[in-house]
């Protein structure tokens, strides 16, 4: 075969194989759906295409602003809280948000800026070399985004999709990002240069990642500032030396089943998928002192999450998913493009470094110096370190004793827990277990299911992508601000990390004296009761 193109009034010819040509047309059609795929991201990121090239690229007055910042105090004289803010400020007027939140209030982070920084020990380090440090990652991001997306497409080695953009309800999917791209994508946080509120929001309910309300909150919450200290630490690290692995981010979706093409979608596994459970309860240790995140890579990392990954973390909250994302930073990454988790959803996110130490919680959280992560990394770079994002029913009173209450606990956890490999294999997985009839309905990835009688199979992914724990290490999950009963909530946690194939379960009870029932019901000194109050 032979193709013909012109190029400066002369007829090109270039021999081509036509084994080779199909393999370039698969190439060419791979990097069409990755760059679609990449662009739902692409309004919430604080970059703007480039109308000749297609490329993301700072505005021009804010890269120069960045580079200026980078050079250090010398040059762009910042070397103060009023310096600093009047940098952010302008840097987001040149972006064309002068009406957003951030400028709305912008007298407020004045004052939690000044207040949080002019209190700073160590503040000329930070002003010499972390800021400094932080506006170079920032003005990396264009060139970090064109080298993920690369590398994202390497490594799936076309098998699925990698790369960054927007995980919506029933979406399920991985994104691979290097850490040093989410270095650049906090530090732009820091400078609260992402865009504020936009249209396009509403779809996927995402918000923005800037550090404002962080700032903001300083006047009115102690521990702010102890928050504030874990991040400047992270950006002090990075800085210093920054990490060459990778972070793993994966919506997981709970297969449902059609009863039919006209009815609507049920929950699955129901109440009888549960009732009729033969699996019997793993091994079950009540600890009560130490934290989730010292289980070790043996375990799954339960996050007590908010439907929204990170709940209040870059606001005023700061229990246990705040404090989590504190001290290990990375996971701010997915508050960027994970759109609220649905009843059947989990989000896992496998390789987030821990970088601080800390104390205390709530009002009492305190930053405890630096942390040493020795946690041995895998295939892809990513420290074996997996974190399950579940969210617990808010406030349910009374009604969280119903039956409809508990199965949506019960598959939350279960979706959670359930390794990659088995949701996957969905159809095998009920198959060869308590619900024979699941298999005429035949589960999917997708979350949505199709009509009664689909056979389709689903592959199962590389496994160089799944790690697979022996254990969950979990707690208090939906007992504490959320007003969950513990005693329900450990047990429906039991069930389902038995059923979903966990060798034993780590419950950290924090002290919580409602946890001392659950620790003598398994040493066997009298049976566990539940009572609503």
């Amino acid at each position: 075969m032979s193709a013909s193109r012109t190029n400066t009034g002369r007829s090109l010819k270039v021999d081509t194989h036509p084994a080779d040509c199909g393999a370039t047309s698969r190439e060419s059609l791979r990097r069409i759906a990755t760059a679609t795929q990449f662009s739902s991201i692409e309004p919430y990121l604080p970059l703007q295409k480039d109308s000749t090239s297609g490329d993301l690229r700072w505005v021009e007055s804010v890269e120069n602003a960045l580079k200026d910042v980078g050079r250090g105090p010398d040059t762009s004289l910042i070397c103060s809280s009023q310096a600093l803010w009047d940098c952010i400020i302008e840097m987001r007027a040149s972006m064309g948000h002068r009406k957003d939140f951030t400028a709305q209030y912008a007298e407020s982070l004045k004052l939690g800026l000044t207040q949080f920084l002019d209190a700073l020990e160590g503040a000329e380090k930070f002003y010499s070399f972390t800021l400094p440090g932080m506006a170079k990652l920032a003005v990396q991001l264009p060139e970090l985004l064109k080298a993920h997306a690369e590398e994202a497409n390497r490594v799936a080695g076309g098998r699925t999709t990698l790369t960054l953009r927007i995980l919506s309800y029933q979406q399920p999917g991985m994104v691979l990002l290097q850490q040093s791209l989410i270095a650049a994508l906090l530090a732009c946080g820091f400078f609260c240069l992402y865009p504020g509120a936009l249209r396009e929001r509403k779809k996927d309910d995402i918000h923005p990642i800037n550090f404002d309300f962080l700032f903001i909150g300083v006047p009115y919450a102690r521990n702010q500032v102890q928050k504030l200290k874990c991040l400047i630490h992270y950006f002090e690290k990075v800085c210093s030396s920054m990490p060459q692995g990778t972070v793993s981010f994966e919506r997981k979706i709970l297969p449902r089943r059609r009863p039919s093409p006209i009815m609507p979608l049920d929950t699955f596994p129901d109440e009888e998928y549960w009732k009729s459970s033969k699996r019997p309860l793993c091994s079950m240790k009540v600890v009560e002192y130490g934290a989730i995140e010292g289980a070790g890579p043996d375990y799954l990392q339960v996050d007590f999450a908010n439907m929204y990954l990170g709940g209040g973390a870059l606001n005023q909250g700061c229990v246990q998913e705040e404090i989590r994302f504190m001290i290990n930073p990375e996971l701010i990454a997915g508050m960027l493009f994970m759109s609220p988790m649905a009843d059947n959803e989990a989000i896992e996110i496998t390789g987030a470094q821990q970088f601080s130490q800390y104390k205390g919680y709530a009002s009492n959280f305190i930053y405890a110096g630096d942390f040493v992560d020795s946690t041995p990394t895998d295939s892809l770079g990513r420290r074996k370190t997996c974190i399950t994002a579940i969210d617990a029913l808010c406030g349910p009173g009374e009604a969280q004793f119903e039956m409809g209450m508990m199965v949506r606990e019960l598959n939350k956890a279960f979706c959670g827990f359930l390794p990659h490999s088995a949701i996957c294999g969905a159809v095998e997985f009920w198959k060869s277990d308590n619900c024979p009839e699941a298999s005429q309905h035949g589960p999917s990835t997708s979350g949505e299911e199709s009509s009664q009688g689909d056979s389709r199979t689903v592959s199962t992914p590389s496994c160089s992508m799944h790690q697979v724990q022996r254990g969950v290490a979990t707690g208090n999950w939906g007992s504490g601000a959320f007003g969950g009963n513990l005693q329900l909530k450990s047990l429906l946690q039991w069930m389902a990390a038995s059923e979903a194939g966990s060798s034993k379960v780590l419950y950290y009870s924090f002290g919580d004296e409602r946890a001392k029932r659950l620790q003598a019901c398994l040493y066997g000194y009298f049976p566990m009761t539940i009572t609503s109050r």
